[in-house]
């Protein structure tokens, strides 16, 4: 576990599953997410998203954090990773070799899942919605979003300029 994952409160990751199937918003455009990916840095994104806890019935706002790093050059080492209380919870990457959760070696695109057991996001499998051929990190970017239910302003002219 991270050293700025403090220690989860019994029960804080059970909206995992809803909040997955939510369409979550990020406030910075996808140029701006290029445009800091070609000046060499890693894009790391705040938001907080609301949503209905179900065993309440009240509006719960949960911290989340937007992670993306590589180079556009090369698709090796694109990450992308979603997380709650500094917890990933979703994501996308390239690896030359990883093992998916059956245990096999496999190497290229994977998805990070959530597993509840483990209360994280380190269980990898195959993502083959991303083996259509040599993408490029723009589109990388636009098919995980979408993937991962992950809404953005459509430029900065939309984007709040605070964020900027």
């Amino acid at each position: 576990m991270p050293e700025d994952d403090p220690v989860p409160i019994a029960g804080i990751f059970d909206c995992v599953p809803k909040l997955l199937k939510e369409r979550k918003w990020f406030d910075v455009s996808l140029d701006t997410i290029l445009r800091d990916i070609d000046d060499g840095k890693r894009v790391d994104l705040q938001t907080v998203h609301q949503t209905l806890d179900e065993t309440s019935g009240e509006q719960s706002k949960l911290p989340l954090r937007l992670r993306v790093s590589g180079t556009s050059s090369s698709e090796e080492g694109w990450h992308i990773m979603l997380l709650l209380y500094n917890r990933p919870i979703d994501g996308f990457g390239y690896e030359a070799r990883f093992c998916d959760i059956h245990g096999v070696e496999q190497t290229g695109w994977h998805r990070h899942i959530w597993n509840h057991k483990s209360q994280g996001a380190a269980d990898k499998v195959l993502a083959s919605m991303l083996d259509k051929g040599k993408i490029s990190f723009r589109d990388f970017l636009i098919r995980t979003l979408k993937e991962m239910k992950i809404s953005y302003p459509k430029d900065d002219d939309y984007a709040n300029p605070r964020l900027l």
